[in-house]
C-alpha cells in the first residue's frame, strides 16, 4: 500500500451524463436491481477517481454528487455516509486485485506467478490509461478511514496479502510456509501500488514492455547471483541513519508532524491534530509557520535534506557501486522504520496546490535521476545486474516505502528486523534464501 497517485491524463471513469440522464425523472419505485447496481457502480467508479486525488479526509459527497449530476439527497440513497462510500471503493479495488493475483496463479511455478501478476497488473493500469478500465482506490488511504471501516478494510486487504504470499510458495496448500511469506507479498503489492506514481511517464505502448523489465527485476533484484548481505554493511547503513543530515532545531516537532502527514494525508493532518501530537496550541505552531502549506515544505525539506545526507554519505564510505547502492537502500530503509523517521511521503502531495506540487515532484525525480545514474554505473561496472536504471531506481524508492507498510499490516510476530528481512529481496530478488526460485 503505498504512494497517492498525481493524475495528468484526465481520462476518469464514467461521466456524470449518464448518470444524470438515468436519474432524471426516475422515482425510487420504478428502481430495478440491475439499475440500481448499475448506478451504484458507476458511483463508486466517480468517486474513486475524487478519492484518489484528494484522499479520504478530502473526499466530499456533494463534489460527487455533482459529478454524478445528481443531488446530496440522491447520493444518500446509495450511500449514507462518506466512509461507507469510500470503503466500497477500497472493496472493489481489493476485489479486482484478488481477480489478478487468482489469474496468476494456474503456473505451478512461484517465479511465473510473479512475473503474471506483474503483468496482469499494468495492463489493467495501461486500460484505466486508455479509458478503457475505471480508475481503482489506492490503498495507502485505508488508514485514513474511521476505526470501524479501516479494521474491515484492513481484514480484506490482509486476505488479499495471503493470496499474494501464496504465490511466493511453491505448494500454496503449506500453510506455514504461505505464512512466513507475508512480509515478502507486502514488499512485492508495494512495488506494484508505488507505479501508480511513475507509469504515467510512460507511452501506453511501452507498458508491457515497462511490465516484463519490472518483473525481471523484483524476481532477480539488482545484485549479481550469489551476492550476500554483509554484516558490515548492515552496520555501515545503520550508523549512516543514525547520524541528522537536518537542522536539529525543534527535530521531534517535524517527526510527529511527518508521521501524521503519512497516516492521513495532508488535508486529515490538520494544525490542530498536529498541535494536539506534540501537546501544543494551534497559536505555538503557526508561530513558526504562517501557513500549514509552509508546514509542509518544512517537514519535505527535511526529509530530503536528510535523504541527501545519507546518500552523500553512503558515498563517502563506498568506493564500489554494489557497496554504494546497498548502503543507501539499508540506510534508508533503517531511517524510515527507525525512531528518527519517518521521511515524508508522496501521500502528502494530495491536495496540494498544483504549483508546489510539481516543485516536489521535480525534487523527486532529481532524486530518482540520480540514484538511477548510480545503478547506471554499476552495471556498467559489472557489479549489478543488467537491469533498466530508471526502473531499479524506482523500485529501490518503492522498497523503502514497503518497509513502514510492513510495520503496519505484517503481523508483528513475524517481523524481527525490518531492515534485515527488507534489503536481501531488493538486492537479490523476492525468493532469495528460500527453494522457490526456478
Amino acid at each position: 500500500m503505498t504512494g497517492r497517485t498525481i493524475r495528468a491524463n484526465g481520462k476518469r471513469g464514467p461521466t456524470a451524463a449518464p448518470i444524470a440522464q438515468e436519474t432524471a425523472g426516475t422515482r425510487p419505485t420504478r428502481y430495478t436491481p440491475r439499475k440500481h447496481d448499475r448506478r451504484r457502480a458507476a458511483i463508486i467508479d466517480l468517486a474513486t477517481s475524487e478519492l484518489n486525488e484528494h484522499g479520504v479526509r478530502g473526499l466530499v459527497m456533494a463534489d460527487v454528487a455533482a459529478k454524478a449530476g445528481m443531488t446530496k439527497a440522491n447520493l444518500n440513497y446509495y450511500f449514507r455516509r462518506k466512509e461507507d462510500l469510500a470503503a466500497h471503493c477500497f472493496d472493489v479495488a481489493i476485489e479486482t486485485y484478488r481477480e489478478m493475483i487468482a489469474a496468476a496463479a494456474s503456473d505451478p511455478r512461484p517465479e511465473i506467478r510473479v512475473r503474471a501478476l506483474v503483468e496482469h497488473y499494468f495492463e489493467r493500469g495501461r486500460a484505466v490509461i486508455a479509458g478503457n478500465a475505471p480508475p481503482l482506490a489506492i490503498l495507502s488511504d485505508i488508514r485514513a478511514l474511521d476505526d470501524d471501516y479501516q479494521a474491515r478494510a484492513v481484514e480484506r486487504y490482509s486476505e488479499m496479502l495471503h493470496d499474494t504470499a501464496a504465490l511466493l510458495t511453491p505448494d500454496p496448500r503449506d500453510t506455514g510456509a504461505v505464512y512466513r511469506n507475508i512480509p515478502r507479498a507486502q514488499i512485492l503489492l508495494v512495488q506494484l501500488f508505488w507505479s501508480a506514481a511513475w507509469i504515467a511517464q510512460y507511452e501506453p505502448g511501452d507498458i508491457p514492455q515497462v511490465a516484463r523489465r519490472l518483473g525481471d527485476i523484483i524476481v532477480g533484484g539488482l545484485a549479481p547471483a550469489g551476492f550476500a548481505w554483509r554484516s558490515d554493511w548492515a552496520a555501515q547503513a545503520q550508523g549512516i541513519a543514525d547520524q541528522d543530515h537536518t537542522a536539529p532545531e525543534r527535530a521531534e516537532f517535524f517527526r510527529a508532524a511527518t508521521r501524521l502527514i503519512n497516516r492521513l494525508g495532508y488535508r486529515g493532518a490538520s494544525v490542530d491534530r498536529i498541535a494536539a501530537a506534540m501537546h501544543l496550541t494551534k497559536g505555538a505552531v503557526y508561530h513558526h509557520h504562517e501557513s500549514k502549506d509552509e508546514l509542509l515544505k518544512a517537514c519535505f525539506d527535511r526529509s530530503f535534506d536528510q535523504m541527501w545526507g545519507m546518500i552523500r554519505r553512503a558515498g563517502e564510505l563506498a568506493a564500489r557501486p554494489l557497496h554504494r547502492v546497498g548502503l543507501i537502500t539499508a540506510a534508508l530503509v533503517a531511517y524510515q522504520t527507525g525512531e528518527r523517521g519517518p521521511l515524508l511521503r508522496d501521500t502528502a502531495l494530495t491536495s496540494l496546490p498544483m504549483e508546489p506540487r510539481r516543485e516536489i515532484l521535480a525534487r523527486m525525480n532529481r532524486m530518482t535521476l540520480h540514484l538511477a545514474a548510480l545503478i547506471t554505473d554499476g552495471v556498467a561496472a559489472g557489479e549489478l545486474r543488467p537491469v533498466d536504471p530508471l526502473l531499479a531506481a524506482q523500485f529501490l524508492i518503492a522498497g523503502v516505502n514497503a518497509a513502514e507498510e510492513i510495520n503496519r499490516f505484517v503481523p508483528a510476530g513475524l517481523v524481527s528486523d525490518i531492515a534485515d528481512l527488507c534489503i536481501p529481496p531488493l538486492l537479490s530478488g523476492i525468493f532469495v534464501g528460500t527453494a522457490a526460485r526456478l
